[in-house]
């Protein structure tokens, strides 16, 4: 599957949980015990998230539930990018809002190579 381009603003050092961590404090004036302490609660929705976004893809492509699932699958990509976005997780925003937009303009192949992607960070995130 072919990488997206994803804008160098947006990039987190290939996952780089410190890279986050310093950005969230900077941005938002949290101390480090903070940031760990709401870097773990996101990583641990995320990865709920993610199990649930991979699940539902599953099943949509089983059982040709597309309207629904697809509904499904736009509102949790739509938290996951705004979950990203309230902790500076800026390259997993990005890919979510890529998600997203492939969700609603019905772009399965985009759709699938993202949702892979995001896959590939939140494993990244977790290691």
């Amino acid at each position: 599957m072919s990488e997206h381009k994803v804008d160098n603003r947006y990039t987190d050092a290939a996952g780089n949980m410190e890279v986050i961590m310093s950005r969230l404090c900077e941005d938002t004036g949290f101390d480090y015990e903070t940031a760990v302490y709401v870097l773990g609660i996101y990583l641990e929705q995320t990865e709920s998230i993610v199990n649930e976004i991979n699940k539902l893809l599953s099943s949509e492509v089983e059982n040709n539930k597309e309207v629904s699932t697809r509904n499904q699958l736009a509102r949790l990509l739509h938290k996951l990018k705004g979950a990203s976005g309230n902790v500076r997780a800026l390259e997993m925003m990005e890919k979510s809002k890529l998600a997203e937009e492939a969700c609603q303009n019905k772009d399965q192949d985009q759709l699938i190579s993202v949702i892979h992607e995001i896959n590939c960070l939140v494993e990244r995130y977790l290691s």
